[in-house]
C-alpha cells in the first residue's frame, strides 16, 4: 500500500473514533460531530485509491515501456527548431508588433 491509501486509511479511522466519541458522550462540543461525515469521505477516498494503486502501477509500466520502444526512433533535433527561419525576439513573438 502506497503512502497516500495510508494517509486516507489514517484520517478515516480518526475521524470516525473522533465522531463515535463525540455521539456517546454529552460533554463533547457537537461541533466535534462534523468528524463522522469527514471519516465517510476519506474512507471513500481511500477505497478508491486502493482499488486504483495497481491500474495506476501498470499504466506507468506500460507507459515507460512505450516510451523506452520510441527513444530509437526519436528525431534528433526537434521539429519546431527545424521550422524556425528566423529568431524570436528577447521580449516574445509579439514583442516586435508591438513596437510600432
Amino acid at each position: 500500500m502506497t503512502r497516500l491509501p495510508k494517509f486516507f486509511l489514517t484520517v478515516s479511522v480518526t475521524a470516525f473514533a473522533v465522531g463515535f466519541a463525540t455521539v456517546s458522550s454529552h460533554n463533547l462540543a457537537p461541533a466535534w460531530a462534523v468528524a463522522m461525515p469527514i471519516g465517510a469521505i476519506f474512507l471513500g477516498w481511500f477505497l478508491i485509491a486502493f482499488m486504483l494503486q495497481n491500474e495506476v502501477a501498470q499504466f506507468d509500466e506500460e507507459t515507460r515501456l512505450r516510451f523506452e520502444l520510441m527513444k530509437p526512433h526519436a528525431p534528433a533535433i526537434s521539429p519546431v527548431a527545424e521550422t524556425r527561419s528566423e529568431p524570436v525576439p528577447i521580449g516574445g513573438a509579439f514583442s516586435a508588433a508591438n513596437c510600432r
